[in-house]
């Protein structure tokens, strides 16, 4: 519905926020159902010209390999990355590493 909403005003995208990790649910399950989730959704919004603009956002999902994983499950042109820069965006291997991660997928 709010995609078709989105088309009838004459918008370009809509941006969605993955919003954290549940503690009883499996980290890899979860990444998963909301690269899925993304995926059907991409696909729909394509036959209208709108874009998914998925935020590094939430805890856990906010940590760019998980984003990765996200995106790799997520994979359809119509689904890309909208990148907000925080401070986590250093972790691990730094933000040179982090952004080859996504580098690909940024719309």
């Amino acid at each position: 519905a709010w995609v078709d909403l989105c088309h009838q005003i004459g918008g370009s995208g809509v941006k969605v926020r993955p919003n954290g990790l549940p503690k009883d649910v499996p980290v890899e399950k979860t990444l998963e159902q909301i690269g899925k989730a993304l995926l059907f959704v991409g696909k729909y919004a394509a036959e209208f010209g709108i874009q998914i603009r998925v935020e590094v956002h939430g805890a856990g999902t906010q940590e760019i390999p998980n984003m990765k994983t996200i995106m790799d499950v997520a994979n359809h042109p119509n689904v890309v990355v909208c990148w907000n820069c925080n401070p986590n965006d250093l972790n691990g291997a730094g933000f040179a590493a982090n952004f080859a991660l996504l580098e690909a997928r940024l719309g």
